[in-house]
């Protein structure tokens, strides 16, 4: 009598699909657990301090202090700028130490610079920069300035809104520092081909200014204009009835009406006594011929 396989694999079947659904349920939150990003948190700029340390053959290396207790204080500041530290003799639970690039690192717009981009300290003529640079970029970016003080530990102050800040995983604080920047990389790279100001638009060409308001020109002449015309026009009035006077007005109708009358009358002594009560103001000569009688 023989028996037939079936159930036996109908349960070898099942047993193998649980097991895959319960792998596929846990696989992939291993994977999304381990490639999630880091995050940051914000630190009291004031506890932490970077410093450039010399080394031979003027070179200088970056260290990273952290004041993670109240007292006792981790360095000191001196007026030439120089900084003595207290780190060495002090757990590292009081103040914290960041010697190397694994213990700080870059971060711009809330993600993490690696390789190649590194922090360096280089010295020019005493002005001392700390620098963010990577192998495909021409041009560095400033993050800190400092100024040489011999073979003592000089501190660098960070500038343009350069921050420290602490890593962070699953809400959890690590032991690394950031030297963070709100702003993502693209712009900050803007920035450095841009001299370290705000990278700069295209700027349409101002317009021109305002014309000036012409002077309102008003209907009557200046008082000066109206007082010398006023005086013209009298000088002009005056002269007139000068000549006028000078010059008598002799009217040339009348006169030829009196020459008329005393022709008719028919006399040459009437004639005469017409153009001699006229004088010779008129300027004509009025002419009679008389007959000749022997």
């Amino acid at each position: 009598m023989s028996h037939s396989p079936k159930p036996m694999r109908k349960r070898t079947y099942l047993a193998a699909a649980g097991f895959s659904a319960l792998a596929a349920s846990v696989v992939p939150q291993q994977v999304v657990r381990a490639a999630a990003p880091f995050g940051s948190e914000p630190l009291a700029q004031d506890r932490v301090i970077a410093l450039a340390q010399p080394l031979s053959d003027d070179r200088w290396t970056l260290i990273v202090l952290e004041q993670r207790e109240p007292a006792p204080p981790c360095w000191r500041r001196n007026a030439n700028g120089s900084v003595l530290t207290y780190e060495m003799h002090l757990p590292e639970a009081t103040c914290g130490r960041y010697l190397s690039s694994s213990a700080y690192s870059l971060r711009a717009g809330g993600e993490d610079l690696r390789q190649p981009w590194r922090l360096r300290v280089e010295n020019n003529n005493g002005q001392l920069q700390l620098l963010a640079s990577g192998s495909r970029q021409a041009e560095p970016l400033l993050i800190g300035t400092g100024r040489a003080a011999g073979s003592a530990l000089v501190e660098l102050r960070l500038q343009n809104n350069w921050a420290f800040e602490r890593r962070t995983f699953d809400g959890q604080s690590l032991s690394h520092l950031y030297v963070a920047h709100a702003n993502p990389l693209p712009v900050l790279l803007a920035e450095a081909r841009n001299g370290g100001g705000i990278p700069q638009l295209a700027q349409l060409p101002a317009p021109p200014p305002p014309l000036a308001p012409e002077p309102r020109r008003s209907g009557s002449a200046p008082a000066g204009r109206r007082n010398s015309s006023r005086t013209a026009e009298a000088a002009t009035e005056s002269a007139r009835a000068s000549r006028a006077t000078s010059q008598p007005v002799v009217s040339t109708s009348s006169s030829r009406l009196d020459r008329l009358e005393a022709l008719r009358a028919g006399g040459p002594r009437s004639l005469a006594q017409a153009t001699a009560g006229q004088g010779q103001t008129d300027g004509v000569i009025a002419l009679q011929v008389v007959p000749y009688n022997p």
